[in-house]
C-alpha cells in the first residue's frame, strides 16, 4: 500500500470510515484537523486512531431525537406522563358562591379556593413525630380559606359541603379537619350546598367573627 494512499467505506446510513496513511506527523495533524471540523458541521460524532502507523476516523451521525425532545417538551408532555389541564378549578355551584363570598367579606381580608390544609397549618411536634402528624394533614384541601389581606394571615375557613359530605369517611375528615383549624385558632364556617344561600346572613356571621382592618 502507497504511504499517501486513503480509503473511505461506507458502513451505514449516517456511518462511515476514512483510514489514511500520512506523509509525516504535521501531514497528519492538518488533515486530522480538517476532517474533524467537517465531522462537527456536518452534526456527527468521530473516533480518531491509529494502528500500524495507519490512522482511522469513524463518523457517525449525532441522533436529533433528543433535540426533537427539547425543543418540544414544553408543549407536550414526554413518553410516560399522561396529563391533560383542567378546565376551570371550582365547578358551577362553588364558583358562584366564591363570587359571593368575595363581596361579603370585610374590608382588609380576602378569600381563596382549594387552600391545602398543609399551607395554612403546620406541625408543631417532636422531629420524631413530624411525619406522623404532616401525613395526617398532608393532600387535605379546605374549600375555601379567608385570609388577612396584608400578610396573608389565614384567620377563617368555609366547607362548601355537598351531598359527598354525608359520606362516613367524610364525616370523620371533616371532623378530623375541624379539630386540627379549632386547634390553631382558626374559625371553621360549614355552608351546606343548596339552591338558595340567605348571604345577608352569611355575610353577619363572618362579620361576627372578623372585625374590619383599616389602613390595609
Amino acid at each position: 500500500m502507497r504511504e499517501n494512499d486513503s480509503r473511505f467505506i461506507f458502513l451505514s446510513k449516517g456511518h462511515f470510515q476514512l483510514s489514511f496513511t500520512p506523509f509525516n506527523k504535521d501531514l497528519h495533524e492538518l488533515a486530522t484537523y480538517a476532517i474533524v471540523t467537517i465531522i462537527f458541521i456536518a452534526g456527527g460524532n468521530f473516533i480518531n486512531c491509529s494502528h500500524h502507523g495507519r490512522w482511522y476516523i469513524f463518523f457517525s451521525r449525532r441522533s436529533r431525537r433528543r433535540k426533537s425532545y427539547l425543543t418540544s417538551r414544553h408543549t407536550a408532555s414526554p413518553p410516560g406522563l399522561e396529563f391533560k389541564r383542567r378546565n376551570y378549578l371550582l365547578n358551577i355551584p362553588e364558583r358562584r358562591f366564591f363570587e359571593e363570598v368575595q363581596q361579603i367579606i370585610p374590608a382588609g381580608y380576602v378569600i381563596y379556593p382549594q387552600m391545602l390544609l398543609s399551607k395554612i397549618v403546620r406541625v408543631n411536634s417532636s422531629r420524631e413525630e413530624f411525619w406522623s402528624y404532616h401525613n395526617r394533614i398532608n393532600r387535605k384541601t379546605v374549600d375555601f380559606v379567608i385570609f388577612e389581606r396584608r400578610y396573608l394571615r389565614p384567620v377563617m375557613a368555609i366547607e362548601y359541603d355537598g351531598s359527598t359530605h354525608n359520606r362516613i369517611d367524610r364525616i370523620e375528615r371533616d371532623e378530623f379537619v375541624d379539630s386540627v383549624l379549632s386547634s390553631v385558632g382558626i374559625k371553621i364556617l360549614h355552608v351546606k350546598h343548596r339552591n338558595y344561600i340567605n348571604f345577608e346572613e352569611l355575610k353577619n356571621t363572618i362579620s361576627q367573627h372578623l372585625a374590619p382592618i383599616k389602613n390595609y
